[in-house]
């Protein structure tokens, strides 16, 4: 669906949409879940029936580079525009991929695509504090040199039986809140380096399953290093992360 929203808000063209979604349909999804080829090519119909004509413009819409998918890493910056560090020297770069840009009246903002079971009353409430609408509101800052009013969550609510809900929702952020959110980003990062250097890695368990199980789950359901250290060994690749 992610992907056919993106052919779709590059041309406009449903048949080019539904055709990407279709090739890139992958041929080992589960025969079980309702979330199948024809549900999520009927969503993509409904949503185009639903915002048939935006009230905005796609930051350069109808040129070779649309600002849709706009993938980005920049270095993260303190208030004197000074390149911040880790405390060993590491320098910190931050990066994402933002769905959409467009201009609303002068106005630049961004949106984000979400699909959820789960879209009800407080639903939009997650969205600030949020680390990547935040930080995608600095990206995109940072990359067009503009303010940025607001990122838009275009929310989408798939369920079994139900109807397909769509509802959107702004979340801002002032200077004070970019500010307060690189604060914390670097503060982060010298926690992350501190743990590499000292081999101390704590566990966060309060989303170990809220998006199915965490990649490292099974692991960490095991009593004892020595099965845990087994199990990664058998069962595990380590290979170096590239963002």
């Amino acid at each position: 669906l992610h992907l056919g929203l993106e052919v779709w808000y590059r041309t406009k063209n449903l048949d080019n949409a539904i055709a990407a979604m279709e090739f890139e349909w992958p041929a080992d999804h589960d025969n079980e879940d309702f979330r199948d080829l024809y549900k999520c090519v009927s969503v993509l119909r409904e949503y185009v029936e639903e915002y048939p004509r935006e009230p905005w413009t796609v930051v350069g819409y109808g040129t070779d580079q649309p600002m849709v998918e706009v993938s980005f890493t920049l270095p993260l910056l303190d208030a004197n525009g000074n390149q911040l560090s880790t405390f060993d020297g590491y320098r910190i770069m931050y990066g994402g991929i933002i769905d959409l840009a467009f201009d609303f009246n002068g106005q630049l903002y961004i949106m984000d695509h979400k699909t959820t079971t789960r879209l009800g009353d407080y639903y939009f409430n997650q969205y600030k504090p949020n680390n990547q609408m935040t930080g995608y509101i600095w990206g995109m800052s940072q990359l067009t040199n503009r303010t940025v009013g607001g990122a838009w969550i275009n929310a989408i609510g798939l369920y079994k039986k139900s109807p397909t809900k769509f509802k959107r929702g702004l979340t801002q952020r002032s200077a004070e809140d970019i500010a307060a959110w690189v604060h914390d980003v670097h503060h982060s990062c010298n926690l992350m380096r501190a743990a590499m250097i000292t081999g101390e890695f704590p566990k966060f368990t309060n989303a170990c399953t809220l998006y199915g199980k965490c990649e490292f789950y099974d692991v960490h359901t095991l009593s004892g290093a020595k099965q845990q250290d087994r199990f990664l060994e058998q069962m595990y690749e380590h290979e170096e992360w590239d963002h």
